[in-house]
């Protein structure tokens, strides 16, 4: 019995010393409106979740946050980013502002935007290291975004450090 518990307890410090020295790199992308909402009331006129997108599809902008959920183990975020579609006729512009931090401790934010052709899709990413973050981002993540009418947002991807 003894024995057992030695090799137990030996197998559990080698997994997580192998852990330590080992991290592993998660990614998770989902359909937007599984993680993104109209950021008020006064938006939800317009903006529609649908099953493969949050869209605008009224004739005035709307606001769209978005949560990219981690799991409790993970160390820091590398990346993280939104896949962003034009559904009108004219050229639009989508800007998004990352917000990396929380309410105790502060938030940074960094805006982008992107300018799509009628039927374009692009991709607006934010990448730790680019941003000054070797080691990743220690905070929670997430994305506030502008959507002019027609326009959607259909993925939201993010990956850490496990």
């Amino acid at each position: 019995m003894y024995r057992s518990i030695l090799i137990a307890s030996l197998l559990t410090l080698a997994s997580a010393t192998a852990a330590a020295t080992n991290p592993q790199v998660v990614s998770m992308a989902v359909n937007a409106q599984a993680s993104c909402d109209p950021a008020l009331p006064v938006y939800d006129a317009n903006v529609r979740q649908r099953p493969l997108a949050i869209q605008n599809e009224g004739v005035t902008p709307g606001f769209v946050t978005c949560g990219f959920a981690v799991d409790e183990n993970a160390d820091n975020v590398r990346d993280f980013g939104v896949q962003v579609r034009n559904r009108s006729l004219v050229t639009q512009t989508v800007t998004c502002t990352a917000v990396v931090g929380d309410d105790r401790n502060g938030a940074d934010y960094y805006a982008k935007s992107i300018t799509l052709a009628p039927g374009a899709a692009g991709v607006l990413s934010w990448i730790a290291a680019q941003n000054g973050e070797n080691d990743g981002w220690d905070g929670p993540v997430g994305s506030s975004c502008l959507l002019p009418p027609g326009t959607s947002l259909t993925k939201t991807a993010v990956s850490w450090v496990r």
